[in-house]
């Protein structure tokens, strides 16, 4: 299966790094055209973690990450931030951008934490408009 269009959700945790990093096959199919990088501010609990220009902040730092992904020349990157609920925002970003793919990271909660912070990797998973691969990426010791 050939991906012309690759959504990476970004939430600057080690596995999402981690899961991009481990994503370099897809990164390099000869039909890939455009790889999306894309974090959504939770509102508006994810305000609290940045400085007074939280979009500005975030897309620095998504701008940093895009550099640091090794694409074939012919491959656009495209870095977005979006305000909302995580799992609706890379649904409704993948569908308007036309995404063949979604790659994520799961964090892998379980139990009491799961059912507290819920899943943004199940929800998208069931909502998306694409196919949706999911990382589970072991963290570093």
């Amino acid at each position: 299966m050939q991906f012309k269009r690759i959504l990476f959700p970004v939430d600057f945790s080690e596995h999402a790094e981690r899961s991009l990093s481990r994503s370099s096959q897809f990164l390099s199919g000869a039909e890939l055209e455009e790889v999306h990088l894309l974090y959504v501010l939770h509102t508006p609990t994810d305000y609290s973690t940045w400085s007074e220009d939280p979009t500005g902040d975030v897309q620095r730092r998504l701008d940093a990450v895009g550099g640091s992904i090794d694409l074939p020349p012919q491959v656009q990157l495209k870095s977005t931030v979006m305000e909302g609920h995580p799992s609706s925002q890379i649904c409704k970003y993948a569908a308007s951008h036309k995404c063949d793919l979604i790659v994520m990271a799961t964090h892998g909660r379980t139990g009491l934490s799961h059912m507290m912070l819920g899943s943004t990797a199940e929800q998208v998973v069931r909502h998306a408009p694409c196919p949706v691969l999911t990382l589970r990426v072991a963290p570093t010791n």
